[in-house]
C-alpha cells in the first residue's frame, strides 16, 4: 500500500514556516499514512529548533536523515567546547540559536567555555525530558539516506558516476560540487537539500542542464528558491531563514520492503480459526489530544 510523503529539508529552526507549508499540503497528522520526511538541517539560525524536534518526534514512522547541522549539533553534545568546530558554529553558523531554542535560556554573546558548556548541558537535558531519549543517541542513529520503492531522501546529494550507495559520507552532508548533476547509477528520484534551489538552478543552466517539470505537488516558495529538477534529482533547499518558507513535495509512493496486501478474511474463515469476528483493529498507538498551534490552524497530534 502506498504512503504519502510530505519531504521538505532545511527548515533551519523556522517551524511556522514548515507548519505553514505542512497545512497547505494537505498533511493530516492522525493518518497513518501521512509520513513526514525530512532530509536534514533542521536546527540552527531559526528560533524554533525544539518544535521541529518536538514534530519530528511525534509519530516514530517519521523519516529523518542526516544533515550537516544535525552533524554540528551532535559533536556539540558529546563535546561542548571541547569540539574542534563547535566554538566556529556557534558564532557563524547559527548553533547558539539551537543551544537557545532547546534549553529555553538566552545566550549572551559573551561567555566563558564553561558557562556556554552549561547551556548545552541544560539544552540537552531539556530534550531528553521532552524525547524520552538521549538527544546525542537519537542523532546518531540518524541514517545518511533513506528509500523508497522509487525514491532516495538524502541531505547533499551522491557522487554522480559512482554507485551512488558508495558515496562518502562527506559528500552525502555536505556537496555542493555536483548539487545540480543528475545521478546516473540509479533510476530512483533522488531528493536532496543543502545547496539552495536557487543556486542549483543556477548552476545547472550555466552546465547547460535543462531544468524540468518537478513531476509531483509541491508547496512553498514560487519564487527562484522553488524546487527544481534536473534529471532523476529535486533539489528543495528553500533558503528558509531568507524566505520564510519551505518546500514541501507531496510523493504517493510505497516503502522499500512493502508486501503485496492481503485479502481480508472471509467471516467463514474467521470461524473456522476460532470464531473471532473482530477482524483487524489498528492499535498502535494511543491517541492523545495534544495540539499544535500555528498562527490560523490547529492540528491534532497523536
Amino acid at each position: 500500500m502506498k504512503n504519502t510523503y510530505f519531504v521538505f529539508s532545511d527548515v533551519h529552526g523556522e517551524y511556522n514556516a514548515l507548519v505553514a507549508a505542512l497545512n497547505e499540503a494537505g498533511y493530516d497528522v492522525n493518518n497513518p499514512r501521512h509520513i513526514l520526511a525530512s532530509c536534514g538541517d533542521n536546527f540552527d539560525r531559526g528560533p524554533d529548533s525544539m518544535q521541529v524536534l518536538r514534530l519530528l518526534r511525534r509519530r516514530k514512522d517519521n523519516i529523518w536523515v542526516r544533515g550537516n547541522h544535525e552533524e554540528m549539533l551532535l559533536e556539540a553534545v558529546e563535546k561542548g567546547v571541547d569540539g574542534e568546530f563547535v566554538l566556529f558554529n556557534l558564532l557563524h553558523n547559527g548553533l547558539d540559536a539551537t543551544i537557545q531554542s532547546f534549553s529555553g535560556i538566552a545566550m549572551p554573546p559573551a561567555l566563558s567555555a564553561q558557562e556556554i558548556n552549561q547551556h548545552i548541558d541544560i539544552a540537552r537535558d531539556t530534550a531528553r525530558s521532552i524525547t524520552g531519549n538521549s538527544l546525542g543517541l537519537i542523532l546518531k542513529q540518524l541514517p545518511y539516506y533513506y528509500e523508497t520503492k522509487n525514491y532516495i531522501f538524502v541531505h547533499a546529494g551522491f557522487e554522480p558516476n559512482i554507485d551512488w550507495n558508495a558515496s562518502s559520507k562527506d559528500v552525502m552532508l555536505w556537496d555542493i560540487e555536483y548539487s545540480h548533476l543528475p545521478i546516473r547509477t540509479t533510476n530512483k528520484t533522488v531528493i536532496i537539500g543543502h545547496h539552495h534551489a536557487a543556486r542549483v538552478r543556477k548552476n545547472a543552466a550555466d552546465h547547460g542542464y535543462e531544468e524540468q517539470p518537478i513531476g509531483v505537488p509541491w508547496y512553498g516558495n514560487h519564487d527562484e528558491n522553488r524546487p527544481v529538477r534536473i534529471g532523476n534529482k529535486i533539489a528543495i533547499d528553500p533558503c528558509s531563514n531568507l524566505t520564510k518558507k519551505v518546500n514541501v513535495l507531496v510523493i504517493e509512493d510505497e516503502p522499500l520492503d512493502a508486501k503485496p496486501e492481503k485479502e481480508e478474511p472471509t467471516e467463514e474463515v474467521k470461524l473456522k480459526v476460532g470464531g473471532d469476528l473482530r477482524g483487524y483493529t489498528y492499535s498502535a498507538d494511543v491517541w492523545t489530544t495534544n495540539t499544535w498551534h500555528d498562527t490560523t490552524t490547529t492540528i491534532r497530534y497523536r
